[in-house]
């Protein structure tokens, strides 16, 4: 049937042409032919350069860049900038160190922006490194470094230089053919032409391991060391500590190990998939920082769309961190790095946004609407936004038109201080869990920010990758412990009921959700979503 298709197609377009050309002549043919070809070629051109300078600027999968500076050479000099304001008042005299590989792009910032930086070379002298609370060494520089350092500093990755993949060498007649030949690799090189969009590609190509721009092939990384007395103070690179007695031995996780029957399991290609929320319909909605997008799925799994791309624009993301669906199925996402929420209808079109960047201690002292990197959302029974303003150490609250209502919270360790609160979640009843990590406990408020009570999670340790989500049902708190590869399960009371540890499929358990019974995982390292029957 097909072929016949394009074989009529084939002689409508031929009969329309040879009209064509008897009736217009075929001079004034060609002419309109060349008109209608640089036309087509201007609009294809103006399109590749709005592409290239507003959507892919800093992105590897553009490849008519070369070798250029990642995203995360802003990141990191933000996060300088914001070490040197709490600990010297100014935005600029810090000091900090960088090595030989690295340097640049760091130079030009550190020779303008940071006066009191040290450019340490290959070999770092012992003396003037340890004066520098902040430290960027290239990957040939990380041993000199870390012999000196010891454990006095946290360590974090990023690539700081990046470029397109290079498949493109060595061609032959042969793989050109073959390319061509192979209906999925021409879909696939399409979509890199049209879109710059290579997960297709990758996955035809490396389909063990395909790559993403989180495991991109092609990039040189570095090391930004902060000194660990001064992480403590930071929220973004704080290790934590214990408050007191955690009252419940790392023990009693094995012993309460629990095997639950594994009924769904749904794999999201090249997804970093973080917080997730499931609508009153049973759509699942997850959060992929990779990708800066929310993907939407079907009750059965199935992918119904998805929306969102790295920018600042309504509907653009930096990073979303989690997702919430409110009775009326409006979604909220914590779109991280913009500091801001957002909020969609079911189907991903744009409503609203509230939220900039601001620091308590910057600004006023009740900072409404202003963010610090918030990364957990939830929405309670009466419709209201609670978010876990993690860099600002609070939570917010928020009517569903993002008006500001209260606060709760502050920095610090006491019984409704927190430090770092990532995860959140509302029970049917309007009880507010907050998953206080650096503190390593749960602390339960009432939906006024009342605290009630406290239990500790002594297995969140100091890892700064440990960012737990939370869910709540009418008598359970479902816990997250990401770098233990486990959810935990706690009663009201704080008492541990039992503990999920799915070693096959559980590595980063991350998103967490209850629906009729079933407990749903995100696992932010395999990009999978599976459901465990609870009862």
């Amino acid at each position: 049937m097909g072929v016949l298709c394009a074989l009529g197609g084939i002689v409508l377009f031929s009969a329309l042409l040879f009209w064509t050309i008897d009736k217009v002549g075929p001079r004034r043919t060609l002419r309109l032919t060349l008109l209608t070809a640089c036309g087509a070629l201007a609009v294809w051109t103006l399109r590749t350069m709005f592409m290239l300078n507003f959507i892919n600027a800093e992105m590897a999968t553009e490849f008519m860049v070369y070798a250029h500076a990642t995203p995360d050479v802003k990141i990191v000099l933000a996060q300088i900038e914001d070490i040197s304001w709490r600990t010297t008042g100014t935005a600029n005299e810090v000091k900090v160190a960088y090595s030989e590989e690295g340097a640049w792009p760091f130079y030009w910032y550190m020779a303008t922006r940071f006066p009191n930086s040290y450019y340490y070379g290959a070999t770092p002298e012992a003396e003037r490194l340890l004066e520098c609370p902040v430290i960027i060494a290239g990957k040939p520089q990380w041993g000199a470094v870390e012999a000196i350092l010891g454990a006095d500093y946290i360590t974090y990755d990023y690539k700081y230089i990046w470029w397109p993949i290079e498949d493109y060498k060595d061609l032959t007649w042969e793989r050109i053919r073959g390319a061509l030949d192979d209906p999925q690799m021409r879909a696939a090189l399409g979509d890199i032409i049209r879109n710059r969009d290579y997960r297709a590609y990758a996955q035809l190509t490396n389909p063990q391991n395909p790559f993403t721009l989180k495991t991109w092939p092609n990039r040189m990384t570095m090391h930004l060391y902060v000194r660990r007395d001064l992480a403590q103070q930071i929220w973004s690179y704080s290790t934590g500590s214990t408050t007191g007695d955690s009252g419940l031995n790392l023990d009693t996780y094995t012993a309460s190990e629990q095997a639950l029957p594994l009924i769904f399991k749904v794999h999201l290609s090249n997804a970093a998939g973080r917080g997730m929320a499931i609508a009153p319909d049973g759509t699942f909605y997850i959060a992929d920082i990779a990708q800066h997008s929310i993907w939407r799925l079907s009750p059965e799994g199935d992918l119904l769309s998805a929306w969102g791309e790295y920018g600042a624009g309504p509907g653009q993301f930096n990073e979303p961190w989690d997702v919430a669906v409110d009775p009326a199925g409006n979604v909220y996402v914590a779109d991280t790095w913009n500091h801001r929420i957002q909020k969609f209808t079911a189907e991903g079109k744009f409503v609203l946004s509230w939220g900039r960047l601001g620091q308590v201690q910057a600004y006023d002292p009740a900072g409404n609407s202003l963010f610090y990197g918030p990364r957990g959302i939830a929405v309670g029974p009466n419709g209201n936004v609670y978010v876990a303003d993690t860099g600002n150490h609070r939570v917010q609250v928020f009517n569903a038109d993002g008006v500001f209502l209260r606060e709760f919270g502050s920095a610090g360790s006491l019984p409704s201080q927190m430090s770092e609160p990532v995860g959140i979640a509302v029970s049917g009843a309007g009880e507010v869990f907050i998953a206080d990590t650096w503190n390593r406990r749960v602390q339960a408020f009432s939906s006024e920010g009342i605290y009630r009570h406290e239990w500790s999670v002594p297995l969140w340790g100091g890892n700064p990758a440990e960012k737990p989500f939370l869910a709540a049902t009418d008598q359970v708190v479902f816990v997250g412990a990401p770098i233990g590869g486990r959810v935990l399960a706690f009663d009201y009371a704080g008492a541990l009921r039992w503990n999920l540890h799915d070693s096959e499929n559980l590595s980063f358990p991350e998103g967490i959700a209850v629906f009729e019974d079933t407990l749903y995982v995100v696992d932010g390292d395999t990009g999978k979503l599976m459901g465990y029957r609870t009862e």
